[in-house]
């Protein structure tokens, strides 16, 4: 009698680097506030617990997008770092940043008489 035995090796997911893991993606509208530690901030409202979360961002990502009053859609990774003295909020990384552009509605033309 022969017995074979096949076996296979299964690939562990759980060593999967946090860095190449995706993050989720989040849309705000970026405030900057009056205190000198946390210039600029990205206030995301949460409708379905009606409240909103304060995003810190840390880092190069929010070159180019930190005007007050845009709203941007982007990737953020949570920090485990102290939130500079005197701000709230949640200490994160931002990156994949894009600008969302308000849609414009066409003015109706004037109808001729």
């Amino acid at each position: 009698m022969v017995t074979i035995c096949v076996a296979q090796e299964k690939k562990d997911t759980s060593k999967i680097k946090e860095e190449d893991r995706p993050g989720p993606i989040a849309t705000g509208i970026v405030m900057h506030r009056d205190n000198q530690h946390c210039s600029t901030v990205i206030a995301v409202a949460r409708p379905n617990k009606n409240d909103t979360i304060f995003f810190l961002p840390i880092g190069q990502g929010m070159e180019g997008f930190d005007r007050p009053g845009i709203t941007v859609t982007f990737k953020y990774r949570k920090l485990n770092i102290k939130q500079p003295l005197g701000c709230t909020g949640l200490t994160v990384n931002v990156y994949d940043v894009k600008r969302v552009m308000p849609i414009r509605r066409r003015k109706k033309a004037p109808q001729a008489k």
